[in-house]
């Protein structure tokens, strides 16, 4: 990933990673996009419930993680498989 784009920024010869750039929407960063240089993507959408929180019996459940976009194997980035 380019040192440019603010993303990740360098001293020296290190590189960090600024979060807080990306902490409101992580994926949508680049640091997740897939691309050769990101950590990888989300993984293929595989479908699944509701996960069970904390407060998962309660009336309502309140502890309902509703599913995401993802969730199976990582095909993209560094460590697909």
């Amino acid at each position: 990933m380019p040192i440019c784009d603010g993303i990740f920024s360098a001293r020296g010869e290190e590189q960090y990673w600024n979060w807080a750039i990306t902490a409101l929407d992580p994926i949508n960063s680049p640091v997740y996009d897939g691309s050769e240089f990101s950590m990888g993507g989300n993984g293929v959408y595989e479908e699944h419930n509701c996960t069970n929180g904390l407060f998962s019996t309660t009336e309502p459940p309140l502890g309902c993680i509703p599913a995401g976009e993802g969730g199976g194997c990582v095909e993209t980035g560094p460590f697909k498989k």
